[in-house]
Order: C-alpha cells, then sequence, then structure tokens
C-alpha cells in the first residue's frame, strides 16, 4: 500500500506563485494611484477651508475684487499649516495653491503642481465655488474639484 502524499507538489507551488504575483502587478499600480489621490483630496481640502475667510470678508465688504485684492498674504495667515505647500498668489478671483512637490508622491515630485479655488459672485450676492487643477493629471484630481485649467490668466 502507498502512502498518502503531504505537503504540495512544484507544481501547485509554481502556480500559486504565479497567481499572487499576478494580483501584485495589478494591484500595485492601482495602489499608487491611490495614494496620489489621496494626497490631492488632502491638499483640495485644504484649499477649500479657504472659501470661509474669503466668504467672510467679501460678507462684510460685498465686492469680490476687493476681498482678492492683495488677497495672498491674507490667506496665507488663515491657511492651514502644513509642508504640502502654500497660497501663492490671488489674481482674477482664483485663488492659486502651490502645492510642494517634495511634499508630493515620488510619481509627482519635481513638477509644478497647482489648485486652484476660484470664486464669482452670482445674481443673489453669494459666492459661487469653482476649483480644480493646472498642470495636474486629470485622473488625479478629486472628483468634487475636477475642473482643468489650460492657462490661469
Amino acid at each position: 500500500m502507498r502512502k498518502g502524499s503531504k505537503g504540495f507538489t512544484l507544481i501547485e507551488l509554481m502556480i500559486t506563485v504565479a497567481i499572487v504575483g499576478i494580483l501584485a502587478a495589478v494591484a500595485l499600480p492601482t495602489y499608487k494611484d491611490y495614494v496620489i489621490k489621496a494626497q490631492m483630496v488632502e491638499m483640495m481640502n485644504m484649499v477649500v477651508s479657504l472659501k470661509i475667510p474669503i466668504q467672510e470678508v467679501y460678507d462684510n465688504i460685498g465686492d469680490l475684487d476687493t476681498v482678492m485684492e492683495n488677497g495672498a498674504a491674507r490667506l496665507n495667515t488663515k491657511f492651514p499649516k502644513s509642508g504640502m505647500g502654500q497660497v501663492w498668489s490671488v489674481q482674477n478671483n482664483k485663488v492659486l495653491f502651490r502645492m510642494n512637490g517634495n511634499a508630493l508622491h515620488q510619481k509627482l515630485q519635481g513638477r509644478g503642481y497647482w489648485m486652484i479655488l476660484e470664486a464669482s459672485e452670482t445674481d443673489t450676492g453669494n459666492l459661487s465655488w469653482r476649483c480644480g487643477g493646472w498642470y495636474v493629471p486629470v485622473q488625479y484630481l478629486p472628483s468634487t474639484c475636477n475642473h482643468v485649467y489650460n492657462d490661469i490668466d
């Protein structure tokens, strides 16, 4: 009588290793993109937090151009401190947030990426907001702020 075999055969081990390798090859790039998009969502949440101070000043003054005039220094004092970037300038009703390339995922380092928060006055006297990115690959933009700026004139 033959004894029952114990353990796995070589072919079973090779098939298992191949399946794990294929799964890893598919999952790793997806995970990296997820990490980048998560950083962009964090960045956009920080930029969107500037809506409140802009809205407060707008409610007091009532003129968007006056609110945005010399706004970068004023907004930087209200901006959450982070190594991820800073308010670079405020121009044409757009808050330009320059991302720190060193703080971003390795895939995005060394490039000039910007998140932009744009305000416009509505007929009812409120502010309407649009946010998006400049030089940010569209696949990394958060779904709530997906406007792609070709130029920031």
